[in-house]
């Protein structure tokens, strides 16, 4: 004597279960992977920034001139650095102040490293 067993469908929806469970957990991956790369994109473009202002202070500091601009563009492209001087007030009258300020454009924002620097006047050309 057979005896039939009815399913009635509970091996189907544990199937969709387990795929819906898998999909939120392979779109949730997808997402953190996406977030992490913008984030990424934005801190190399801030290291950039730091890294030409940087090598801008430490030639004037060293060669009293400035970095040439094809220079700048051949190390960092996409890149403007600006930089301004004056004269040092107070305590830190007789020397230069040097500011350097670096953008770049990563993402549709703005990244915008300033980095200062007071120098000898015999330094600065």
């Amino acid at each position: 004597m057979s005896i039939r067993r009815r399913n009635n469908g509970w091996l189907t929806i544990e199937i969709i279960t387990a795929i819906g469970v898998l999909s939120i957990i392979f779109f949730g991956f997808i997402k953190t992977m996406s977030a992490t790369g913008r984030l990424n994109r934005l801190l190399l473009a801030r290291q950039q920034c730091t890294a030409a202002a940087q090598a801008q202070l430490d030639c004037i500091e060293a060669t009293g001139e400035k970095l040439n601009p094809e220079d700048i563009a051949r190390l960092w492209p996409r890149l403007e650095v600006r930089t301004e001087t004056s004269a040092g007030q107070g305590d830190w009258k007789g020397l230069r102040l040097i500011k350097v300020t670096a953008i770049n454009k990563s993402l549709h924002k703005e990244i915008k490293v300033q980095l200062c620097r007071y120098v000898s006047v015999k330094q600065v050309r």
